[in-house]
């Protein structure tokens, strides 16, 4: 579970980080999802939790203009329509320039299972 301050001080060390997998907790969030293209301006590929991400902060990953993948972890059997019609909204937005992906491989044990509950 990343804070803010953890994530401030990895994009400080880590200026040029091209992949990054953030798999975030969203009972207790703070919302810097939309700090990361400020933060990881490089980034080519992300893995995020979509779970209870307001659309404005999912949109907003747009703005990583390396950006070429984007996976969406969140623990469902696969893509729902809203999140269908987001991933349709990201890639109009950045012209098809990112592949947005749902995981629905096998279950990360890693993972943070709080969109379970």
């Amino acid at each position: 579970m990343a804070e803010f301050k953890a994530l401030r001080d990895l994009a400080q060390r880590v200026p040029d980080l091209l992949h990054l997998h953030l798999d975030l907790c969203f009972h207790n969030r703070q919302s810097f999802i939309v700090e990361i293209p400020r933060f990881f301006p490089k980034l080519q590929s992300l893995a995020i939790r979509h779970y209870k991400l307001p659309v404005e902060e999912f949109l907003g990953l747009a703005q990583l203009s390396h950006l070429k993948h984007l996976m969406i972890l969140d623990p469902t059997a696969g893509p729902n329509s809203a999140l269908m019609d987001l991933t349709r909204k990201m890639q109009i937005q950045t012209n098809y320039r990112v592949n947005v992906v749902n995981f629905s491989g096998p279950r990360d044990l890693t993972a943070c299972f709080c969109a379970n509950y």
